[in-house]
């Protein structure tokens, strides 16, 4: 990503317009009818200000086209975006046998994930993400992504959580972090896709067992891979600030585990309130704040179709963007006991990084009704009762409002 391109200069970042001031979310009241309850504290004449202002975090937020940009894109839509394409599917090509082959003879999970690797794999393993750093620029246009580091940069981190804007900040980690997310199970049986995913060790959310659970399992058995011989041995507690040891090589700490607690995307210019999966493990994490800088194109993703974002983001002469790596967050004995806390202070911490934006309350399922919304499905009454709705049956987003005293409905904390 280019410093000072024609598509990637930093655009100021303007302030959110306040959400609807007669929306008050009561938490005394008697919520047995939550339907009954969040469509009565909505006013029937809510409008798509109302909406909008709402649903902030999910909104679209990029500049109108001007002449200039209907002659640039019509341009490179001929020229470059061909050549972008095309780039994308070699590099993918290379992506998915490089994921193979690092593969092969792996009859079951257990003898990738922890287990040292022999040298081929780990070479084929690692040559995954230089590979990604090469879709970045030939694809993307992402000349250059800016990694501010920490001062503790030496110290390795086993598990990352970033915000969340869209495909290019999974790029963007790939390419910096070695990252290993979270998906669908269904990705793991997608072709190509399904291979690259398995190869690069990310957790997929299997139906029936809670998403929570998974990611525990996953902390706990990364960290494991990296406590003393004799702890592994013998089982007991690892002593208070010692230090951990270097895994051998495994395939789960070849590729980092990196965690998007927001669980959605969101448009840069706001976020949403950590969920508290990971941070109930109560163990160290490194935060890496995302910034996605651009002039003309808002290449965050998050209610745009994916098509259409692909085709606008390929037609820019250049895309931005920058990580930004904060110090390993240690929780303390207050933040263990209380994963809420733990969630809000790091949040806190990659909040200030990012000019202080707003944490809104909303969720992922919020954004579904906002993409309702947006569809005609329905009516801005009934789009605001929804997620008041929805507030009231989230024990987190609730407990945030009864924290901080009764607050608008999508006020940000």
């Amino acid at each position: 990503m280019e410093d000072g391109g024609d598509d990637s200069a930093t655009e100021p970042l303007p302030p959110p317009p306040p959400p609807p001031a007669d929306t008050i979310v009561s938490v005394n009241g008697d919520d047995r009818d939550n339907a009954a309850a969040a469509a009565a504290e909505v006013p029937a004449d809510a409008t798509a200000d109302d909406v909008h202002a709402h649903f902030f975090p999910f909104r679209r937020l990029s500049p109108d086209w001007n002449a200039y940009e209907v002659a640039k894109t019509a341009l490179l839509s001929v020229t470059l975006f061909p050549l972008r394409v095309f780039a994308f599917a070699v590099l993918a090509g290379a992506i998915y046998a490089a994921a193979v082959l690092a593969m092969v003879g792996v009859k079951s999970p257990a003898d990738y994930a922890y287990r040292p690797l022999p040298r081929w794999r780990k070479v084929l393993l690692k040559g995954i993400s230089p590979l990604v750093r090469a879709v970045a620029f030939c694809a993307f246009g992402m000349y250059r992504i800016r990694w501010t580091r920490a001062a503790d940069h030496d110290e390795k981190a086993l598990v990352i959580v970033a915000n969340h804007l869209g495909y290019l900040d999974i790029v963007a980690l790939r390419a910096v972090y070695a990252g290993s997310f979270v998906a669908k199970g269904d990705i793991a049986r997608v072709p190509i896709l399904g291979s690259i995913a398995r190869a690069i060790q990310c957790l997929f959310v299997v139906e029936g067992k809670p998403l929570t659970a998974s990611l525990l399992q996953r902390v706990d058995a990364t960290y494991a891979c990296h406590l003393s011989k004799r702890v592994r041995v013998t089982g007991e507690a690892q002593p208070e600030g010692a230090p951990l040891e270097e895994c051998l090589g495994c395939g789960t700490c070849l590729n980092t585990l990196t965690i998007f607690p927001e669980g959605t995307t969101c448009n840069g210019k706001a976020m949403i309130k950590f969920r508290t999966g990971v941070f109930l493990a109560g163990k160290p994490i490194r935060p890496v704040v995302v910034k996605l800088p651009y002039k003309r194109w808002n290449t965050s993703w998050e209610s745009v179709p994916f098509r259409y974002h692909m085709w606008r983001t390929m037609t820019q002469f250049s895309n931005s963007a920058e990580l930004v790596e904060l110090p390993i967050y240690v929780p303390d004995a207050e933040e263990r006991a209380d994963p809420r806390l733990f969630a809000e202070r790091v949040q806190a911490d990659m909040q200030a990084v990012l000019d202080g934006i707003p944490v809104y309350e909303l969720s992922r399922k919020h954004k579904f009704v906002y993409h309702d919304w947006l569809r005609g499905k329905v009516d801005p009454p009934t789009a605001l009762a929804k997620a008041e709705e929805l507030k009231r049956g989230d024990k987190l987003l609730l407990a945030a409002v009864a924290k901080e005293g009764s607050l608008p409905v999508g006020s940000p904390v």
